[in-house]
């Protein structure tokens, strides 16, 4: 009878503890299948990354019959995912997106993701509230990630795709109406990206998902194209757009200067800072300015956080005139402002050199600028005069004073000791 018990019956049998040994038996059997669903689900992975690849080739191929031969070798392996145990590989029946979209297949046997896919996960602060999310364009192993009422696009890699945990009951969701809200966000992003210079990269939706660049682009098109027209005709330059907050200011005001640079390969420039030139425009367009410009000078400009490309720094306007401010080495735009004389004294907050230095003159000194102020102290040394002045003293405030009256005092105590008074 024994030779028809297996060996774990055989183990049970021999076994000192039998309970112990068939909770030990029952992990060692779990662990063996979860392997052997893990070797499934990593085996359907690659067959439908193979079959994703022979339908990509079949539409970038130019010749008929290699793209059906492409596309039947893919529908084949498409059959045999199929035949997967959905215990272990439950994504059979989304496999079949791979017909018409470039799919993101994570290895370990994770959900499949692909453009224009939207599903709701449980939120992980609140799992009884819905995250709704939409994906957008494949870019090699990356997608982009967009959350329902935005108009952020992000990039995640595949193995934050895997991250996410997607399951079945995720993709039958019902997705949200945010029609109102994403239409907000989509403005207020164009308002943000073009205010100050910028182009199509800079809105951040180079991986968005065709469908929702279409409903956007349908209602906020006209917006974008004026937004983009008109930086390039304020700065006459496709690579690099500058804005000034004013292009007229009063003699001692700041001006707020916002630059884009974009390189060659219209990538935002990534340096943390950049040179610009401010120079007069004796030619510019007619102003209120009377009197001639200063001289050209350079300033910096610092990259802003968080905003790939952007940069800004301020001038202050100087002397009265019409200027020009240029920005980039390769394709440089420039910007043109004027500089207003002050009409109202309480008004003037810039520094008055001409009067200070007549006051210096009238007053026997001497006017420094702060980069002359290393003169200061040789100056002063060579200048120095001594002065001497009265005051007059209580004599009870004098030292001399108290001197005496301690003299006095101990005369008279010596004397006594000598004398041997009490």
């Amino acid at each position: 009878a024994q030779m028809d018990l297996g060996p774990e019956d055989i183990l049970l049998l021999i076994s000192r503890d039998p309970e112990k040994t068939a909770r030990r038996l029952a992990e060692v059997r779990a662990r063996r299948e979860a392997e052997a669903r893990k070797k499934v689900a990593e085996d359907a992975s690659k067959l439908l990354r193979s079959a994703n690849a022979r339908y990509r080739k079949a539409e970038r191929t130019e010749d008929p019959t290699e793209a059906a031969r492409l596309r039947l070798e893919g529908e084949e392996r498409l059959k045999d995912l199929a035949n997967v145990d959905p215990s272990a590989w439950p994504w059979a029946r989304w496999a079949y997106a791979a017909r018409e979209h470039d799919l993101l297949v994570p290895p370990d046997g994770q959900a499949p993701v692909w453009e224009g896919l939207r599903v709701g996960v449980p939120s992980p602060w609140n799992p009884e509230k819905l995250e709704h999310v939409e994906f957008g364009r494949v870019k090699g192993t990356a997608i982009g990630v967009r959350e329902a009422a935005t108009a952020t696009w992000t990039e995640r890699t595949i193995d934050q795709v895997a991250a996410f945990k997607l399951q079945p009951e995720h993709f039958d969701v019902v997705w949200p109406d945010e029609e109102r809200e994403a239409a907000q966000a989509a403005e207020h992003r164009i308002e943000q990206a073009l205010r100050y210079g910028g182009n199509w990269t800079g809105l951040g939706w180079t991986l968005a998902s065709d469908a929702w660049l279409a409903r956007t682009w349908a209602t906020h098109g006209a917006r974008i194209v004026q937004r983009l027209a008109i930086n390039h005709l304020l700065t006459g330059s496709r690579r690099t757009q500058l804005i000034l907050d004013r292009t007229a200011a009063l003699r001692g005001e700041k001006i707020a200067v916002t630059g884009r640079l974009f390189t060659s390969a219209f990538e935002p420039l990534s340096e943390p800072v950049v040179r610009a030139r401010v120079e007069p425009n004796p030619g510019g367009a007619p102003g209120k300015a009377t009197t001639g410009p200063a001289g050209a000078s350079d300033f910096l400009m610092r990259a802003v956080p968080d905003q790939p490309g952007v940069f800004r720094g301020e001038i202050v306007a100087s002397q009265p005139g019409r200027y020009r401010i240029t920005l980039g080495e390769d394709a440089p735009a420039s910007v043109d402002f004027v500089v207003e004389e002050r009409l109202v004294e309480a008004g003037e907050t810039a520094m008055q050199e001409s009067v200070l230095r007549e006051l210096a003159a009238l007053t026997s000194g001497e006017f420094f600028r702060e980069e002359e102020l290393h003169r200061l102290p040789d100056v002063a040394r060579s200048t120095a005069q001594r002065v001497q002045s009265r005051m007059a003293i209580e004599i009870w405030m004098s030292p001399f004073y108290y001197l005496l009256v301690l003299v006095l005092l101990g005369t008279e105590w010596l004397l006594r000791k000598l004398w041997q008074l009490k």
